[in-house]
């Protein structure tokens, strides 16, 4: 790793590049928690580009913020908010601000690293962009995560990824093809509030067969697959039906 921290808090990194070889499995910046969490870092003005795994990968953090990083050419996701790998403990109360992926080999946006295992708890994000991932744009793992403005482009698989847990909220949020889905959702209430899709191949938003309590209002563009009527629709421009 180009830099790696563990039980640190109150520290600022910020105004430079943080370039890896490209190769091996090292991540541009890491911060887990050991015995201790680490608390109140600040990440602003960052490039962080051509690591061999992750741009920036946080574990068991709180009370962080992120502004204006940009994560770009990596060799797994863009940002990674996961369980810590010294203590298991989970990053809680982020905040994020103009974020930006671009061509990163996994997902743009990883907030919580994987189904099953909650990595991130209580986080708000504003204006994340990505573009031109070989994964997904991004899959949000926590909960009570809320994303407010988005916009994705080019995610070969899906665009948005809500998978398992519960409670989050995406506003305004796009996504731009080429991909097969804007908005896969896999958990209960979920909100989607101004979501729009554009160049998708498949569904716009796909609700998950045993889903409940999620709530769409005024998305356009494409076709809402809801199958087993887990979905309410508000204002929306497309059709209602087995598929909205």
């Amino acid at each position: 790793d180009v830099l790696n921290c563990i039980d640190i808090t109150g520290t600022t990194v910020r105004n430079m590049t943080i370039q890896g070889t490209g190769a091996g499995t090292g991540s541009g910046i890491v911060y887990d928690s050991s015995v201790d969490t680490p608390a109140d870092n600040v990440f602003e003005n960052l490039l962080v580009t051509t690591n061999g795994r992750d741009g920036m990968r946080l574990g068991g953090t709180f009370r962080t913020i992120i502004n204006h990083v940009q994560a770009s050419g990596n060799g797994r996701d863009g940002f990674r908010f996961a369980r810590s790998v010294g203590s298991s403990a989970v990053n809680a109360s982020m905040h994020g601000y103009n974020l930006t992926t671009n061509s990163n080999t996994g997902v743009g946006f990883n907030l919580g690293e994987a189904s099953g295992a909650v990595g991130l708890r209580n986080a708000d994000f504003y204006a994340l962009v990505g573009d031109t991932t070989t994964a997904g744009g991004v899959a949000v793992y926590g909960s009570n995560i809320r994303i407010f403005g988005a916009h994705i482009e080019a995610a070969a698989t899906i665009a948005f990824l809500y998978d398992s847990i519960s409670n989050n909220a995406c506003y305004d949020c796009h996504a731009e093809g080429p991909t097969v889905t804007g908005f896969d959702i896999d958990a209960q209430t979920t909100l989607l509030v101004g979501s729009s899709t554009n160049g998708v191949t498949g569904d716009a938003i796909n609700v998950c067969a045993s889903c409940s309590e999620v709530t769409i209002i005024g998305h356009t563009g494409g076709t809402i697959t809801d199958a087993n009527g887990g979905a309410t629709v508000f204002g929306s421009s497309v059709a209602t039906g087995t598929t909205k």
